[in-house]
């Protein structure tokens, strides 16, 4: 609705959202829109959105996301890799490695073992800690605009 809204008014100003914002449904209605095209509307994402215009060398392409989306492609072949699979691979992987850590499934040896975690992940780096039990830093996240009714890298020109 605000897409369309914007579109409605003629606005031109950039549009700058969260990571919430670029899902496939919000690129299936407001992609098609012409005004969200092109770096009006900047959505701050994890890599995964954008995985696919990644050179294959590009070293979080090459280690995290072709093999996690090889994966998913031979259990669910008409799948595609999101942010929401990716969140779901990232918190099972995070609570393997701390179950593993912690050698125990008793919630206080989780605890101190989830306090001193660091995971690579698809969607983001988690680094927790003892005041910290949200772990996300936000590396990993990019800039992401809608070119051509696709999300692509943000390209400030």
């Amino acid at each position: 609705m605000i897409a369309k809204n914007y579109q409605q008014l003629g606005l031109k100003m950039p549009v700058v959202t969260n990571h919430a914002v670029p899902t496939p449904e919000f690129l299936n209605i407001a992609g098609k829109i012409p005004d969200v095209n092109g770096g009006r509307w900047i959505c701050l994402g994890p890599k995964t959105i954008i995985a696919d215009s990644l050179s294959p060398e590009d070293p979080y392409r090459k280690s995290l996301y072709d093999p996690f989306r090889k994966l998913l492609k031979e259990k669910y072949p008409k799948s595609e890799v999101t942010s929401f699979c990716a969140n779901g691979y990232d918190a099972m992987s995070i609570l393997i490695q701390t179950i593993s850590a912690a050698g125990s499934s008793s919630r206080p040896a989780i605890r101190d073992a989830l306090e001193k975690t660091r995971f690579n992940g698809l969607n983001s780096v988690y680094v927790y800690t003892p005041t910290d039990h949200d772990g996300q830093t936000g590396e990993g996240y990019v800039p992401i605009e809608i070119r051509e009714g696709r999300y692509s890298p943000f390209n400030k020109e």
